[in-house]
């Protein structure tokens, strides 16, 4: 394990809304505030990397944001797998916080690759992190639907500490293969920083929109409409 600590003193810096007017906040865009960056990191096959961070103390109205992009390395764009797992004090960050909202901000819990892999695939799997087999981050974007294959953006507001600093650890959890001689995983881009409650993107809704419904009966002051794709609505 590779130990890092970081000197932060008088190195915090403020990041303004980093979205232009009209633009869709996302993973990517996070408008996050009081920004800590962080160095990035080359994770040799089945290696960890202890990061040590300052106090995050909790803000009023803001929840404290862990964002950075990943991949594993491959000469091209080849698929993916759980091939790393977070932790921050010791907790590893599954898809839910402790209070059960969603982790992942700014991009479904799951995607889709854009040419090959046909169908669904979830971010995480229990603690590990779905990541893609990818050169670079910017290759790794590109090969989901959403562009937002290597971009992640954690809420750790349940697992963080406002005193007594904190600790990010990160493993490569690939697992050997004969036909790829590096194994890293590379993680870059890698901040910590602070979001308005405000401004945290909406999961987009999966539930299928329904056209009018023309069948329906009235009695007694309600109204019963049935479709014929199944459900109601009174």
């Amino acid at each position: 394990m590779r130990l890092v600590c970081l000197c932060l003193c008088g190195m915090v810096w403020v990041c303004g809304p980093a979205t232009a007017a009209g633009a869709t906040v996302n993973a990517a865009n996070l408008p996050l505030t009081d920004l800590i960056p962080l160095p990035d990191q080359t994770l040799p096959f089945q290696e960890s990397a202890e990061l040590t961070l300052p106090a995050l103390a909790a803000k009023p109205g803001r929840i404290i944001v862990l964002a950075f992009k990943a991949v594993s390395y491959s000469k091209g764009p080849s698929g993916c797998n759980y091939n790393a797992t977070l932790k921050v004090n010791d907790t590893a960050l599954g898809r839910f916080t402790t209070g059960g909202s969603e982790r992942l901000m700014g991009r479904p819990a799951m995607f889709e690759f854009v040419d090959t892999h046909r169908g669904v695939f979830p971010v995480f799997s229990g603690a590990r992190l779905m990541v893609l087999f990818a050169p670079d981050a910017a290759t790794g974007d590109g090969m989901t639907s959403d562009k937002l294959g290597a971009t992640f953006a954690f809420d750790i507001s349940d697992v963080a500490r406002g005193v007594d600093g904190n600790t990010l650890t990160l493993v490569n959890t690939r697992v050997k293969s004969a036909l790829a001689k590096r194994l890293d995983l590379i993680v870059t881009d890698l901040r910590v920083g602070w979001l308005d409650k405000a401004l945290i993107p909406k999961p987009p809704s999966r539930v299928p929109e329904r056209g009018p419904i023309a069948k329906r009966v009235s009695a007694a002051g309600l109204e019963l409409a049935q479709g014929t794709g199944g459900g109601f609505t009174v």
